[in-house]
């Protein structure tokens, strides 16, 4: 059984409730994403980024069901897949206070941090 597929599906369950980020600056083209994803969510650029390639970009987001195989297969760690805001829920009932660490300064995709710190480098 071959690793990437050519031929893609259309699933409805969980479609469109995925934030799929590419951190084009980063990218360097290798197509990973865009042939193991099981649905329509990669394409190519027109133009090529700061390193001179041709990155990949999301066009149909809405198509996404969450597999994580791209985040997976991507050999410079340039995607970031995460619910939607929309979906994400608070505790379940009985459940008192967070279920995880409250979040102190997470990684954006550029190594930067959500609060403008970068820290020591």
């Amino acid at each position: 059984m071959p690793l990437f597929k050519a031929e893609k599906k259309a699933f409805k369950k969980n479609a469109g409730k995925w934030d799929v980020l590419v951190s084009e600056d980063m990218c360097k083209a290798c197509g990973f994403c865009l042939h193991i994803c099981p649905v329509d969510v990669f394409a190519w650029r027109k133009q090529p980024n700061k390193l001179g390639w041709v990155p990949m970009y999301v066009p149909k987001e809405e198509n996404c069901i969450g597999c994580m195989l791209c985040y997976q297969i991507c050999p410079d760690f340039c995607i970031d897949v995460s619910p939607k805001a929309s979906n994400v829920q608070g505790p379940p009932s009985g459940v008192q206070g967070p279920l995880v660490a409250p979040d102190v300064g997470r990684r954006t995709l550029d190594g930067g941090r959500e609060d403008g710190h970068h820290g020591h480098r």
